[in-house]
Protein backbone atom coordinates (compact mmCIF):
# COMPACT_ATOMS: atom_id res chain seq x y z
CA UNK A 1 0.00 0.00 0.00
CA UNK A 2 3.20 2.41 0.75
CA UNK A 3 4.19 1.80 -2.69
CA UNK A 4 0.87 2.90 -3.90
CA UNK A 5 0.77 5.84 -2.59
CA UNK A 6 4.17 6.79 -3.25
CA UNK A 7 3.27 6.44 -6.80
CA UNK A 8 0.33 8.31 -6.55
CA UNK A 9 1.73 11.47 -5.95
CA UNK A 10 4.43 10.88 -8.35
CA UNK A 11 2.23 10.48 -11.28
CA UNK A 12 0.66 13.69 -10.37
CA UNK A 13 3.04 16.27 -10.90
CA UNK A 14 3.99 15.15 -14.60
CA UNK A 15 0.08 15.33 -15.21
CA UNK A 16 0.60 18.63 -14.09
CA UNK A 17 3.37 19.86 -16.52
CA UNK A 18 1.94 18.72 -19.32
CA UNK A 19 -0.72 21.56 -19.49
CA UNK A 20 2.15 24.05 -17.97
CA UNK A 21 4.49 23.13 -21.08
CA UNK A 22 1.60 23.19 -23.73
CA UNK A 23 1.05 26.87 -22.56
CA UNK A 24 4.97 27.57 -22.66
CA UNK A 25 4.79 26.62 -26.28
CA UNK A 26 1.52 28.78 -26.99
CA UNK A 27 3.63 31.54 -25.42
CA UNK A 28 6.50 30.94 -27.20
CA UNK A 29 4.65 30.43 -30.44
CA UNK A 30 2.66 33.97 -29.87
CA UNK A 31 6.25 35.84 -28.91
CA UNK A 32 7.71 34.48 -32.00
CA UNK A 33 4.15 35.22 -34.23
CA UNK A 34 4.26 38.65 -32.94
CA UNK A 35 7.78 39.67 -33.47
CA UNK A 36 7.43 38.54 -36.73
CA UNK A 37 4.81 40.32 -37.46
CA UNK A 38 6.41 43.27 -36.07
CA UNK A 39 9.05 42.45 -38.23
CA UNK A 40 7.62 42.53 -40.96
CA UNK A 41 5.71 46.35 -40.42
CA UNK A 42 9.32 47.53 -40.28
CA UNK A 43 10.18 45.63 -43.60
CA UNK A 44 7.13 47.21 -45.10
CA UNK A 45 7.93 50.61 -43.49
CA UNK A 46 11.28 50.86 -44.68
CA UNK A 47 10.58 49.70 -48.17
CA UNK A 48 7.39 52.22 -48.28
CA UNK A 49 9.91 54.62 -47.24
CA UNK A 50 12.54 53.97 -50.40
CA UNK A 51 9.74 53.97 -52.79
CA UNK A 52 8.61 57.00 -51.55
CA UNK A 53 12.33 58.61 -51.47
CA UNK A 54 12.89 57.19 -54.90
CA UNK A 55 9.47 58.96 -56.37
Amino acid sequence: MPLDGAAGPARQPIRSTHPSRQVGLLLILAAVGLASLFALGIIVKILLVQVLVSL
